[in-house]
């Protein structure tokens, strides 16, 4: 495989995690709704911040929705952990658990992918693939910021 596909192999496979982690972010807000009435900004702005993500075209747009979701998740898990029933709920604690273990993973793609992305980028601007490139039309990949690393 060329390092372009392998990179794009890569972005796929965390995009669709992270998909995957924000349908079960979504269910846990779901669950949590009616026991944080007064909570309804924050479900609000994880709800944008998933719809952001699923519409953005670029990488910075994602990331940027990323960190959202990512600090409404750590929000929403310290006032789960204040509620007594939902703390103990069966469904709370499988989705936060599976949403720990995404975003562990999450993080651990993001900087394969950044690593990997960061080579073919430097190819890509030094001869001879400067040349192929620029006759070829291919552009460099974005990156996520060190930031988006720590999600």
């Amino acid at each position: 495989k060329t390092i372009q596909a392998r990179v794009e192999t890569l972005w796929k496979n965390l995009y669709r995690m992270m998909c995957e982690r924000n349908g079960y972010l979504q269910k846990l807000a779901s669950l949590s709704t009616q026991s944080f009435p007064d909570e309804q900004d924050l479900f609000l702005r994880m709800m944008r911040a998933k719809e952001v993500f699923e519409e953005a075209v670029y990488l910075r747009e994602k990331a940027k929705a990323e960190r959202t979701l990512h600090d409404s998740m750590e929000k929403l898990t310290g006032l789960i952990q204040s509620h007594s029933q939902l703390k103990s709920n069966q469904e709370c604690l499988m989705l936060k658990d599976k949403i720990g273990a995404l975003n562990q993973e999450v993080g651990i793609q993001i900087k394969a992918y950044n690593d990997l992305a960061r080579v073919y980028n430097i190819r890509l601007s030094t001869p001879p693939e400067l040349i192929v490139a620029d006759f070829a039309h291919l552009s460099v990949f974005e990156l996520f910021e060190e930031k988006e690393l720590s999600l």
